[in-house]
């Protein structure tokens, strides 16, 4: 505490992949063991949901399977980070390929909208297992 860590030790720290972290009040330190300590327990617990929709139709277009939905709350993005949740339990955590309205490939759909998902897939999972009544969750990660 109210020590500062010489340059030469930060470096080698970091050339050891090792994380140093200063405090100047024991609090801070207690608060970032717990949290540390709550991530060991549930890995999710850094993520902030930012929309959920809804698998209300399936259909197949050209080969691709293609989940239609309706977002519920917040807002997806083509880019966000999503869990594919039945129920209670996240079955995938897929990437989008692409987001559409109609004929119209968008970038983010807002809440009450409805839109057509397709997810990318990959060698080893030819497919996205969804189903009708599954949720689309999609999430940021918290930084420290």
């Amino acid at each position: 505490f109210h020590t500062k860590v010489p340059n030469r030790i930060k470096e080698m720290a970091k050339s050891a992949q090792v994380k140093i972290r200063e405090y100047d009040v024991i609090y801070k330190l207690i608060e970032d063991l717990q949290k540390q300590i709550l991530k060991l327990i549930d890995a999710h617990i850094d993520e902030v949901e930012t929309g959920v929709a809804e698998v209300l139709q399936i259909f197949e277009m050209k080969g691709e399977r293609i989940a239609g939905c309706r977002v519920k709350t917040g807002e997806i993005k083509k880019t966000d980070l999503i869990h594919l949740k039945r129920g209670e339990d996240i079955i995938a955590d897929p990437t989008i390929k692409n987001l559409m309205q109609g004929k119209q490939e968008i970038d983010s759909v807002k809440a009450k909208s409805e839109f057509g998902v397709t997810f990318r897939t990959s060698k080893k999972n030819k497919s996205v297992p969804f189903e009708v009544g599954d949720l689309i969750v999609a999430y940021k990660i918290e930084e420290d």
